[in-house]
């Protein structure tokens, strides 16, 4: 089963990639392919255990993009890409062989070229990240390992079908400006009901939207984004903001980050009802041989501090009457990247989330959570992953 999976998908992307090479010889077309795999030791508060884990370093994917001149500065432009994990050749637990980002659109470059400007605006349709979560990685150290990575916490989903992302690039010299805005159209089908706990990731909210601001600078980077979603189980609507913020200094990169859900999704008690989550983090990169100045290579360390909470209510049986709840934790991770050659890496890392009084998140990871087998428990998890770029 396992080479049969791994095997259709690797043949689809071939496919597709000779009929797009077919279709136009104009036409700049590139497959690529990350696959990554380890081992990973996780605990959920109580029991070890020991497992194979893809998707560790980076989400393991096949893919295909490219783009076609038609005149002038007008080009048409597409991705395909699919989530797969290496050890049974499934994608993640989602419901389609392409699973991750799968659009297309046109693309105007230099719609500004005056003083020093120049500019790019696109148009894509169709499965794409949310704004939220495009680009992450370049503000929180985590996401290069994906282990306890803050800015998952309570997030509805990352990737949304039928969405219409615009987006506008400015630059001039060192500064970069990026502004993208979503929008998912249609109204909500009788039988479809969307869930933020369904992991297959094919109920998505309807009539949504979602912003986002970014800012590139030496040696600032900075990040703004706001995103509506309606018709969800928990509210009429869910609305979210995230700010994150990078700066270097001598080859030392600082990270913070502020993630507000309200009201966020419920994850303990079914009688009590969310009011806000929220999540606040911090975070360093850094060469180690800023640490160890006698180290030669070019491995890199990184470290992650956050604190997760959540407020909700709980009704009296008795009256009217509500009782204020608030649910806290601190995580942290540590990780250690290891470049074999430009293509290659060794990822060692590390995490752990600890829960306070009745408090149970679960330790966000990639390409699964590790939940908390109880109330105050402390899951964690420690290994290593290959990850190897095509």
């Amino acid at each position: 089963m396992l080479a049969k999976n791994i095997c259709f998908k690797i043949i689809s992307t071939l496919l597709f990639f000779f009929s797009v090479q077919c279709f136009s010889v104009n036409a700049e077309v590139r497959a690529y392919g990350i696959f990554d795999s380890g081992v990973s030791l996780v605990n959920n508060g109580e029991l070890n255990s020991i497992s194979l884990t893809s998707g560790t370093g980076t989400a393991a994917r096949l893919g295909v993009r490219g783009s076609e001149l038609i005149y002038d500065r007008f080009s048409l432009e597409f991705l395909i890409e699919t989530f797969m994990t290496l050890d049974d050749g499934s994608n993640y637990g989602m419901e389609s062989s392409y699973n991750s980002a799968t659009f297309a659109g046109v693309k105007y470059k230099e719609f500004l070229n005056e003083i020093g400007y120049q500019g790019e605006f696109s148009i894509r349709v169709g499965r794409q990240r949310s704004v939220l979560h495009d680009r992450l990685y370049l503000y929180d150290p985590m996401r290069q390992n994906l282990i306890g990575n803050p800015t998952g916490f309570a997030m509805y989903s990352m990737f949304y079908n039928k969405m219409v992302k615009i987006i506008a690039k400015i630059k001039r010299q060192q500064e970069l400006v990026l502004l993208r805005l979503m929008y998912i159209p249609g109204n909500k089908p009788l039988n479809n009901e969307y869930s933020p706990f369904n992991i297959t990731h094919d109920k998505i909210p309807y009539n949504s939207w979602g912003a986002s601001f970014r800012w590139d600078k030496n040696p600032f980077s900075i990040k703004t984004g706001f995103q509506s979603e309606k018709k969800t189980p928990l509210r009429a609507e869910n609305n979210s903001f995230l700010s994150v913020v990078k700066y270097s200094f001598n080859q030392v990169d600082f990270y913070a980050g502020y993630l507000r859900r309200s009201p966020g999704r419920q994850i303990f008690l079914l009688n009590q009802r969310n009011i806000k989550s929220e999540c606040f983090y911090v975070g360093m990169g850094l060469p180690l041989k800023k640490i160890l100045p006698y180290f030669h290579g070019n491995s890199s360390v990184f470290f992650s501090f956050a604190s997760p909470r959540i407020k909700s209510l709980e009704k009296s049986p008795y009256d009217d009457s509500y009782t204020q709840h608030y649910y806290f934790a601190s995580q942290w991770g540590i990780a250690l990247k290891k470049p074999l050659s430009k293509k290659t890496s060794i990822y060692f890392f590390a995490g752990e989330i600890q829960n306070f009084g009745k408090s149970k998140f679960s330790l966000e990871a990639i390409p699964y959570d590790i939940r908390s087998a109880k109330t105050g428990g402390n899951p964690s998890v420690i290994g290593f992953s290959l990850n190897q770029r095509y």
